[in-house]
C-alpha cells in the first residue's frame, strides 16, 4: 500500500514541478498552494490512513509555514512536524494520518488541513496572511437503505425541452435492488402540468454507488416564466424526492407604447406608456426612468417615477411620470424610456418638442382651427335663429 502511495506521491509532484516552471514566467502576488484541494472518503471502523499532498511554495521568497487543523474531525487528523520549510518556486511533500475511531454517527463530516506563513518572532499569528487548505469529507454510511438525490434544470427557451438530471447516492450500508422513480411538472400555481417517467427505468446501486437518471418537459405551447418540477424516486419500498425550479423563455416587458406631446416652455411634460408583461408571475419591483435627449445623444436631464408592480399577462398604463421644462431650450428632443426590472431591462423612444410661448406646433394650429371653425358655426346657428324668428 506504502509503494502505491509512493508512486501516485511521485507522479503527483512531477506534474506540479512542470506546473511551477510554467508559472515562473507569469506575473503574480505572493502566494502558496496545496494539492488536491479536495478528496472524499468513507468510514470504517479503526480506519488508519496516510495522505499525500504537495506545498507549492511562493515564487518571490522561501517561508517556514505551520500547519492548522480544523472542521468536525480535526482531532483525528495527525501531522508529524509542527513547521515546514518551503522554498521559493519548490513543491514538497507532506504526509498527515488520519486515526478515526471505532465508530461515528452516520452524516458527512469534513476536516480540513490547511497551513499558513509562519510569522516573525514576537508577532502574533492573526497577522499571517498567506495561507492554503485542503478539505477531506468523510462520509459515514447509514446502518440501513438510504438514498441522497441531487437534480439540476436548464432554463429553455419556450417551445425546447427542459432536461431533469438526477444523480441518486447509495449512502447505506446495503445494497439497493430497484431504483426508479419520476419527475412531476408544477406552474407557479402548484397546478400539476405533466409527469414524466425517467429514461433509464430501473437501476441496481450497491453502497457507495452513484447513478444517473434523466428525463425531458417539451415547454411547447407553454408561457414564458417561471416553474417547477418535483423528482420522486423509490428504492426497494422507500420513497424520497427533490426538486429545482427553472424558468422557461425570458422575463419581459412588452413597450407597447410610448410619447408624449410637445411641451411648451417652462410648462411640465407628461410621459404616456402601455406596458405589456409576458410573464406567467408578478413582477413587483419595476423601476422606469426617462432620459431626455437631445437628438445628437447628448444627455440633457432624467425624469425617474414611482416604482410599479405588474401582475402577470397584465396590461400597465403608466401615466405618472412627469418632467419640468422650466429653464430648458425650446427644440427637438428624444426621451428614451428604461424600465429595469429583476436582472434584466426593457426601452423604447420618442421624439418630441419643447415650444417657446410664442410658437406652435401644428397639432395646437389644427386645435385652435377646430374651436375656431366650432365658435363660428355656433354664432352662425344662433344668427339664422333670430333671424328666422323675426
Amino acid at each position: 500500500m506504502d509503494r502505491i502511495i509512493k508512486r501516485g506521491f511521485a507522479v503527483l509532484k512531477g506534474f506540479v514541478l512542470c506546473l511551477l516552471l510554467a508559472l515562473a514566467f507569469v506575473p503574480t502576488v505572493s502566494a502558496i498552494g496545496i494539492t488536491p484541494a479536495y478528496r472524499e472518503i468513507y468510514f470504517e471502523p479503526g480506519l488508519h490512513r496516510n495522505f499525500s499532498f504537495v506545498m507549492i511554495g511562493d515564487l518571490e521568497k522561501d517561508m517556514v509555514v505551520r500547519p492548522i487543523t480544523t472542521g468536525d474531525l480535526q482531532d483525528y487528523i495527525i501531522l508529524p512536524n509542527r513547521t515546514y520549510y518551503l522554498p521559493a518556486r519548490t513543491a514538497i511533500g507532506i504526509w498527515a494520518t488520519l486515526d478515526m475511531p471505532e465508530s461515528l454517527d452516520p452524516g458527512k463530516y469534513t476536516m480540513k488541513i490547511g497551513f499558513a506563513e509562519k510569522p516573525p518572532e514576537g508577532i502574533d499569528a492573526i497577522f499571517a496572511t498567506v495561507g492554503v487548505q485542503s478539505v477531506i469529507s468523510m462520509r459515514v454510511p447509514y446502518p440501513s437503505k438510504y438514498l441522497e438525490l441531487k437534480m439540476r434544470c436548464n432554463d429553455p427557451p419556450v417551445g425546447e425541452d427542459t432536461v431533469f438530471d438526477i444523480d441518486v447516492f447509495n449512502r447505506g450500508s446495503i445494497d439497493l435492488v430497484d431504483v426508479n422513480g419520476h419527475v412531476e411538472v408544477f406552474s407557479p400555481m402548484d397546478k400539476l402540468l405533466d409527469k414524466k417517467g425517467l429514461d433509464e427505468g430501473s437501476v441496481y446501486l450497491r453502497p457507495k454507488e452513484t447513478a444517473h437518471f434523466s428525463s425531458r418537459w417539451d415547454t411547447t405551447g407553454q408561457d414564458a416564466g417561471f416553474y417547477r418540477a418535483v423528482a420522486t424516486i423509490n428504492y426497494d419500498g422507500n420513497v424520497t424526492s427533490t426538486m429545482c425550479t427553472f424558468t422557461v423563455g425570458e422575463l419581459n416587458i412588452d413597450i407597447k407604447r410610448f410619447d408624449v406631446n410637445d411641451t411648451i416652455q417652462g410648462t411640465t411634460a407628461r410621459f404616456d406608456a402601455l406596458l405589456q408583461s409576458t410573464w406567467n408571475s408578478e413582477i413587483p419591483e419595476v423601476y422606469p426612468t426617462v432620459y431626455i435627449e437631445k437628438p445628437d445623444g447628448t444627455l440633457v436631464d432624467t425624469a425617474q417615477g414611482p416604482t410599479i408592480r405588474i401582475g402577470k399577462w397584465k396590461e400597465y398604463h403608466m401615466k405618472d411620470l412627469y418632467w419640468d421644462t422650466t429653464g430648458k431650450e425650446p427644440g427637438d428632443y428624444v426621451a428614451r424610456l428604461l424600465l429595469e426590472y429583476r436582472d434584466t431591462n426593457s426601452t423604447a423612444t420618442t421624439e418630441f418638442k419643447i415650444l417657446n410661448a410664442f410658437q406652435l406646433s401644428m397639432t395646437h394650429v389644427v386645435i385652435i382651427a377646430l374651436i375656431a371653425l366650432v365658435a363660428y358655426q355656433a354664432i352662425h346657428t344662433r344668427r339664422k335663429e333670430e333671424d328666422d324668428e323675426d
